[in-house]
């Protein structure tokens, strides 16, 4: 197998080799090969499309495939830091295709209970239960040991119905700023997020009883929100709001030049931007431009869509939308119609390619004079 990122797929020569990188903290995928085969090919395809997210390596050398018992096989080792009695610390991919590992990864990647950085914010689809610590949590676990344990216990009652995370508080200051929680004593916040964008928190006092209670609500739509949702886009806006099921004929497929906002219900940042996005969209309905919005949280867009912060703007010319265009300057409404005046394909009809304001045509109106 030649790799063309050896940066990113480690291929381990030796056992003690491949023993050290077992120990490192994070999780990683392991494919064992004696010789060449389909599976050697999907996973080949596969680590080298796949992001930095995830550690990838393999293994051709006989010890190791003697030690562990494999000649063909694609293994997901979790990361030491969060194994645990609830969950195996390997799984093996049973599969034979590509969008079947891809499957397989994406559901276990961070196993019950993952953890949850700027990063890896995208993995945790709603609905989801996040706990909120004010611990810096890199190489840190064993301060939050007792509080994971139980939810541990929660989180495997709802697998596969609802994504439980946790996260240092300092990591997502957006997301915990509104609420007025005392950290003392390590005790976490809980905040809940449904697919109706909608946000939650947990009131009660920590326990496994009112944890499981608070995630049987999520499940069966029980909660009342304890954020407004006046960052929700409206349906009648010029804003067009994009699902998965829309997204190749809302923005790939359009015919236009698309602006993209990608934003998180929860973000402080995103809510700013919502009425920015809503008055360019108003200026420019009559340009043939599009501004659509995706929920992050909801909506699973393409690998060259994804960021691990929130909001992102994209920018996509119609004859080429292969590669969206960040858009990392100040957001505000004329700086962003400026940039779209000097991107767009076509010049827009309401602006110069500065972004400037083209004069309107003055009518003229001639008056009769009646004489009496």
């Amino acid at each position: 197998m030649e790799t063309k990122r050896s940066t990113t797929i480690k291929h381990f020569r030796n056992v003690a080799e491949f023993s050290k990188f077992l120990k490192r903290p994070e999780t990683k995928l392991v494919g064992f090969f004696e010789k060449e085969s389909d599976l050697l090919s999907i996973f080949s395809e596969y680590a080298h499309s796949m992001d930095k997210r995830l550690r990838i390596g393999y293994c051709t050398d006989s010890d190791i495939l003697r030690l562990y018992e494999e000649t063909n096989a694609i293994i997901i080792f979790r990361d030491p830091q969060l194994q645990n009695k609830y969950e195996p610390s390997t799984v093996k991919f049973e599969g034979n295709t590509l969008q079947e590992l891809k499957e397989f990864v994406k559901k276990n990647l961070h196993g019950l209970f993952g953890h949850r950085t700027r990063k890896s914010a995208r993995d945790f689809k709603a609905p989801c239960i996040i706990a909120y610590f004010d611990e810096d949590l890199v190489d840190n676990l064993d301060k939050i040991s007792y509080w994971r344990k139980r939810i541990l216990k929660v989180a495997r009652i709802f697998a596969g119905r609802i994504n439980f995370a946790f996260c240092d508080k300092e990591d997502f200051p957006d997301e915990v700023g509104e609420f007025d929680f005392d950290f003392a004593d390590g005790n976490p916040l809980i905040l809940a997020h449904d697919s109706s964008h909608r946000t939650f928190r947990m009131t009660d006092e920590f326990s496994f009883d009112n944890l499981r209670n608070f995630a049987t609500k999520l499940d069966n739509g029980g909660l009342e929100s304890t954020i407004s949702q006046e960052s929700i886009p409206l349906m009648d806006s010029h804003v067009k709001v994009v699902g998965d099921e829309s997204f190749e004929e809302l923005v790939l497929e359009n015919g236009k030049d698309t602006l993209v906002g990608i934003y998180a219900p929860w973000c402080a940042d995103c809510e700013f931007l919502n009425p920015v996005f809503e008055e360019i969209a108003e200026k420019l309905k009559k340009e043939a431009v599009s501004i659509v919005q995706i929920d992050d949280t909801v909506v699973t867009p393409p690998k060259a869509f994804q960021s691990p912060f929130y909001p992102s703007i994209l920018w996509l010319p119609k004859n080429d939308k292969s590669e969206p265009q960040p858009y990392t300057g100040r957001r505000q409404v004329h700086d962003i119609i400026k940039f779209i005046a000097e991107k767009a394909t076509s010049e827009l009809n309401g602006y110069d390619r500065e972004g400037n304001e083209k004069p309107k045509r003055i009518q003229t109106v001639t008056k009769k004079v009646m004489k009496i």
